[in-house]
Formats: C-alpha cells, structure tokens, sequence
C-alpha cells in the first residue's frame, strides 16, 4: 500500500506544478458555454419549450455540463499511446507496481488537483443558481449527481486506457480520441440533452455508455432523474459496461504485449 501513495504523491506533486494550465480549461469551457448559450438562444427564438427544457433550464444545463466534465473526464491516452510508441513504457514492466495502476494514479492525482482548484468556483455558481432561483436543487439530486459522475470517472479510465492501448498497433490514436469527443457530442450529452433526440437513435443513445459521462449526471443534479431505484439502475448497468471494458483492455494489453515483445522493445 505504501508504494501506492508514494505513487499517488509523486504524481500529485507534478500535477501542482502544471496549475497554470487550468487557466486554459476555464477558457475553453468559457468559450463552449458562451457558444451554446449564443445557439439555442437562437433556436428558442420561435419556440418556448423542447423537449421539456425552457430556455432557462437548458441554459442551466450547459452551465452544468463542464461542472460534471471536470469530473469525468480522462486524458491519459495520449500520453500512455507515446510512452508505448516511443519504448519508455518499457520502465513500467521493471517497477513493482502494473501500468494500470501507474495510470490510474496519475489520472486521480490530477484529478484530485483540478478539483480541489475548481470546488471554489463551482460551489460559488450553484449557490448563486440556487439563490437566483434558476436551479432548485435537492440533497437527493446533488449527491447521486456525484456518485455517477464519480463512478463515471472510472469508466472513463478504462476507456482510455483502452484507447491508449492501440498504440501497440498504430503510430497515433488521435483518430479514435476524435471519434470519442464525437460520440462524447452526440450520445453523451455534450452537446445538447439526450431528450432532444428520440427515436431508434435516441433509443441507441440510452444504451451505450457515453449517456454516463455528461447527460445523466447532470439530469439527476436538475431533478429530470429521481428515485434511489434508478440510481441503483444506472450504476448497474455502469458496472456492466465497465467490465466489458476491462475485458477488452485485458485482450488488447495481452496481444499488444506480444507484439511489443516482436518488436524488441
């Protein structure tokens, strides 16, 4: 266990020197929600209600969005993809703890970093929504909010790991990071609700597992999600695909490997 915290500390310790770069995230997410707002402020120009959201409640919902982002998202597959490329992964085969482990260390001490930066800010806009009356929130709602936002922190984890994995096999994994920011988009919730689409691609949207990463967080957090049973639901069927995702990441390390070991590495 020791070794694990020194892990865990060697790697909070590097993310406290990179804090500027969150001066860079609040920018970009300024310039995404500043984006939305300007279009569905056009869109609600000749209709009142979609889908069940007014204006302000989708308004209220892009303000969520990166709340939840800072949650759960995962960027580790760049770099874990170059360390496979470049032969440096070969130090972790050497070190008395798995690459698995070492990843997940280094994407929880950034994390933990980012949001202990990132709290202030956040708890200061939900109590200025809650004040101003634009989000009427319930203990019941904010913490099974977090309990799939946390969960889904995870599963992130492992699919990136898993995208990362592909680097045994190609020169870059920029193509499949593009095609998860798409689906992200599209069947997360990123974009727009997952209410706003219906449907056999609406139906498909609720069954994969990008709908955890964004919509039903944020749903639970706007009281659109309710009940402890349908908490229970969604951390079920979270469990599930994540043991899929384990399941492929174990084929893809134990192929990767061999190809790796081919190569002299």
């Amino acid at each position: 266990m020791k070794k694990y915290i020194r892990l865990f500390t060697s790697h909070f310790s590097v993310a406290l020197e990179y804090r500027s770069n969150l001066i860079g995230i609040f920018v970009l997410e300024f310039i995404s929600i500043s984006s939305m707002i300007i279009l569905w402020t056009a869109v609600y120009r000749t209709q009142h209600d979609v889908a069940g959201y007014s204006f302000y409640q989708a308004i209220i919902y892009f303000v969520l969005i990166p709340m939840v982002g800072f949650i759960t998202q995962v960027d580790i597959s760049e770099k874990l993809s170059k360390e496979i490329r470049t032969g440096t992964f070969s130090n972790y085969l050497l070190k008395p703890y798995t690459f698995w482990t070492a990843a997940f260390m280094e994407a929880l001490a950034m994390k933990i970093n980012y949001l202990i930066l990132i709290s202030p800010v956040a708890i200061a806009v939900m109590i200025f929504l809650v004040m101003k009356g634009y989000l009427f929130l319930t203990p019941h709602g904010l913490l099974a909010g977090l309990l799939i936002a946390c969960f889904a922190f995870l599963l992130h984890f492992v699919l990136d790991l898993l995208i990362a994995c592909w680097a045994f096999w190609t020169d870059s994994v920029w193509a499949f990071k593009h095609i998860k920011i798409i689906l992200f988009s599209t069947l997360g919730g990123l974009s727009f609700p997952l209410d706003f689409i219906s449907g056999q691609f609406g139906a498909l949207a609720h069954i994969l597992p990008f709908q955890y990463f964004y919509y039903v967080p944020v749903s639970y957090v706007l009281g659109r999600s309710t009940g402890m049973g349908q908490v229970m639901v969604d951390c079920m069927r979270m469990a599930l695909w994540m043991v899929v995702l384990i399941i492929l990441c174990m084929f893809a390390w134990k192929w990767g490997l061999k190809k790796y070991d081919a190569y002299g590495h």
